[in-house]
This record gives structure tokens, C-alpha cells and sequence, in this order.
């Protein structure tokens, strides 16, 4: 068991080098956009504590409220293409109409209690 949350431990922080690379990437979105509008990064967006494994500011729970997914029993955010995503958030004053989470749920586990791998095989 230890040496399995060593391997989850160290996976997180292989995940947490690449989400500090795409999160400096991203920062670089913040350029004047098109018809005097603009595009903002948020400073919170490129914080992430790692000691407690958290960011400030969540990209999937502006992703879910946007419609993109649900969120599965796994705390990831699930597309109609599954649950492998990045997301970056750029705050505009663009005239946009606004989009609603989806209705239909996309954990298959949540939805008709079918599947549910991810729990029989998580370490934690």
C-alpha cells in the first residue's frame, strides 16, 4: 500500500510540472483581442499549492458551468469524449451569450451505476 501512494504521489507531481508549464503557456493568451475587446488571464489561475495539491482558481468548474461536462465520482470533469482535459479560462468583455451545464450526466456510473472501474481500481 505504501509503495502505491508513493507512485499516486509521484504521478500528482508529474501532473502538477505539466499543469505549471501549460498554466505559463497560457498567461500569454492575455493579448488585446479582435474589435477593442479584451481577453484577461486571471493571476489566481497560474497558482498552485503544492502542499495541499489545489489551485485558487478551478478551470473545470468554469468548464462544467459553461456546459462542457459533469463531473464524475472521479472529481474529474467528463466530456461527451470522456475525462483527458485541460482547460485554460480567459476572462473578456466579449458580448457572448452565456451557455448552462449540460443536463444529461456523463459519469456512466452516476448515470446508470454501470462501469465504476475507476473505483475498483483507485489506490487511495
Amino acid at each position: 500500500m505504501r509503495k502505491m501512494k508513493e507512485q499516486v504521489r509521484s504521478a500528482i507531481c508529474e501532473f502538477v510540472k505539466e499543469y505549471e508549464k501549460q498554466e505559463a503557456i497560457s498567461t500569454k493568451w492575455g493579448e488585446p483581442l479582435e474589435h477593442g475587446f479584451e481577453g484577461k488571464i486571471s493571476p489566481k489561475s497560474a497558482t498552485f499549492d503544492q502542499k495541499r495539491l489545489k489551485s485558487d482558481w478551478s478551470h473545470r468548474h468554469f468548464a462544467y458551468a459553461v456546459g462542457m461536462g459533469t463531473f464524475g465520482i472521479n472529481n474529474m470533469l467528463i466530456t461527451r469524449y470522456g475525462c483527458c482535459g485541460r482547460y485554460s479560462t480567459i476572462v473578456t468583455n466579449l458580448n457572448v451569450e452565456p451557455d448552462q451545464p449540460v443536463s444529461e450526466e456523463y459519469c456512466l456510473y452516476k448515470k446508470n451505476g454501470s462501469y465504476g472501474i475507476c473505483m475498483k481500481n483507485c489506490p487511495i
